[in-house]
């Protein structure tokens, strides 16, 4: 492979450009998944964020796993206490769906 491509200033600083702006454009995404909108304008650390993503994960994964404990089907019987439990759930998640709308990058 040439790194011809380098031999003309003007062409890899451009190219350094770029690469700095998708850096700097994927960085607000993670830290508004963080901490919301404007996340990346606050004086968050990454320490801060990977904190606050390790959390979410946790609960995604606790979230997953109770809402399969109560699936219909997962069980020979679908209690009353189970169909509550999905239906409680769901309303929780549609109202995430829609407070997300405010969290650019965590539309569905």
């Amino acid at each position: 492979m040439s790194n011809d491509i380098f031999k003309d200033d003007s062409k890899q600083k451009r190219i350094l450009d770029y690469e700095v702006a998708v850096d700097k454009l994927f960085a607000q995404d993670v830290w508004a998944l963080a901490f919301g909108y404007n996340g990346w304008n606050n004086a968050y650390t990454h320490e801060d964020v990977l904190y606050r993503l390790r959390k979410h994960c946790v609960k995604a994964l606790a979230w997953d796993r109770m809402y399969h404990d109560h699936e219909q089907g997962f069980k020979d019987e679908d209690t009353e206490e189970d169909y509550e439990m999905r239906e409680k759930m769901d309303t929780y998640y549609k109202q995430g769906n829609i407070d997300s709308q405010y969290y650019k990058g965590c539309e569905e």
